[in-house]
C-alpha cells in the first residue's frame, strides 16, 4: 500500500464494487483484519437472484463487459502504443500504463 516492489494486486468487493489495491505478503493484514466477517459470511450465488437483496450477483463480473469500459480500454491500449508502451491486444491493461493515460487526460 506504501508502494513496496513486493506489493501484489489483492482484489476485494463490497457491496457492488469491486476493488483492487496492492499489497505485500499476499494481504495477510487485509485478511486478518477480515477474519472475523469473513467467517460468517456466505458466497453470493452467481448468476441466481438474491433472496434478501432482491439482485443478480456475479462474483468478480469483469468491469471491461460495457460497452464503455471496452472503449475506455481500447482509447487506452491505442494511446499507449502511441507513446512506445507495451500493452497485448487483450486482456488486462497494467494499472501504470493507466495511471500514465490517466496523468495526461
Amino acid at each position: 500500500m506504501t508502494g513496496e516492489k513486493d506489493a501484489k494486486p489483492i482484489r476485494f468487493a463490497l457491496g457492488a464494487m469491486t476493488y483492487e489495491i496492492d499489497l505485500v505478503n499476499d494481504g495477510a493484514v487485509l485478511t486478518d483484519l477480515l477474519a472475523p466477517f469473513i467467517a460468517v459470511a456466505r458466497r453470493p450465488l452467481v448468476g441466481r437472484k438474491s433472496k434478501s437483496a432482491h439482485v443478480e450477483f456475479e462474483a468478480f463480473k469483469s468491469t471491461a463487459a460495457t460497452p464503455e469500459a471496452r472503449e475506455h480500454n481500447r482509447v487506452v491500449r491505442e494511446w499507449a502504443k502511441e507513446q512506445g508502451i507495451h500493452v497485448a491486444e487483450r486482456g488486462a491493461i497494467a494499472q501504470d500504463v493507466y495511471d500514465s493515460y490517466n496523468a495526461v487526460h
